[in-house]
């Protein structure tokens, strides 16, 4: 039970960290979601090239959204009863440093919200998974 309640929690926060990597604002980015930066216009061009430091990396797209370039990180990213999991670069991509190569200046994307939450929130992420830990609860006392 306490596994599930773990996993729940972990798939409440990825789910978040979809809907703040889909909904972003990025024209209005610095006064909303300072910690969401727009990508540069040498990104840009490398996404229409289909390459990642001058490398072929993924199909060439003209899509703007951070995160989503190949689309690895996003499907990847699961929550499981031992936390969230996911492409190793996205944790990189989260506290804004590069992992194997220092040449690729990765800046700090915060997609993940990982502070103790409150309010509504709180709510959100916790409620669900504390309305199925109660459910089970009862079940197994009920046997």
């Amino acid at each position: 039970m306490i596994d599930n309640y773990k996993e729940n929690i972990a798939k409440e926060i990825v789910e978040d960290a979809k809907q703040r990597i889909d909904n972003i604002d990025y024209i209005s980015y610095t006064q909303t979601h300072s910690r969401m930066p727009r990508l540069t216009s040498k990104t840009l061009a490398e996404r229409r090239a289909g390459t990642l430091e001058g490398k072929p990396y993924a199909n060439p797209t003209t899509n703007e959204t951070p995160l989503k370039y190949s689309g690895k990180l996003y499907k990847t990213m699961k929550g499981s009863s031992t936390g969230i999991n996911m492409e190793k670069y996205g944790w990189y991509h989260n506290i804004g440093v590069s992992d194997t190569n220092p040449k690729i200046k990765r800046p700090q994307r915060e997609f993940l919200d990982l502070k103790p939450q409150s309010g509504k929130k709180n709510k959100k992420i916790v409620g669900k998974a504390t309305r199925e830990f109660n459910r089970q609860l009862k079940k197994n006392f009920e046997k």
